[in-house]
């Protein structure tokens, strides 16, 4: 009985936890050169990669669309990179663009002054909230390892929960 009780224990709590849950509509904008983030997103997710981690830490069920290209003039780049550069007014002005457009959200992939790390970030579109993940080594060669763009992607998530 005992095993029972707690194993509908865990049932119960396992349905109240993905209660909140909620997919996405994100903007996808890579500022690196060789687009090395859209390519490694788009393969991670025709490869339908389970990101666990999204599920745990941010309660969403993950990426229902993404948009890579052919944005609205609203959704001004320069406008997100000032953002994620820690302009407060260049954030609310994008998350004000996001809302407009349909997006939860958009993720900026931006690599470091040298071009050797990329980092990801998450900018929500209630409030402009920003979020990074850490820093990534850029690839010598092919495309970023799928379970560290996943944690930097679930990182960078946690500004639209």
């Amino acid at each position: 009985m005992r095993k029972l009780l707690v194993f509908m224990s865990g049932l119960v709590m396992a349905a109240s936890s993905h209660a909140g849950l909620k997919p996405l509509n994100v903007a996808f904008f890579d500022y690196s050169k060789a687009e090395i983030g859209t390519k490694s997103f788009k393969a991670l997710r025709d490869k339908n990669y389970e990101h666990a981690c999204w599920r745990k830490f941010v309660e969403i069920d993950g990426i229902e669309s993404v948009q890579f290209e052919k944005f609205s003039k609203k959704l001004d780049k320069a406008k997100l990179l000032e953002a994620v550069r820690g302009s407060a007014p260049a954030a609310t002005s994008f998350a004000d663009a996001l809302r407009e457009d349909g997006f939860n959200g958009a993720y900026a992939f931006v690599p470091d002054a040298t071009g050797n790390y990329l980092t990801v970030y998450g900018i929500s579109y209630q409030s402009g909230a920003i979020s990074a993940g850490a820093s990534i080594r850029k690839p010598a060669s092919g495309l970023i390892d799928k379970d560290v763009l996943s944690k930097a992607l679930c990182e960078a998530s946690r500004s639209m929960d």
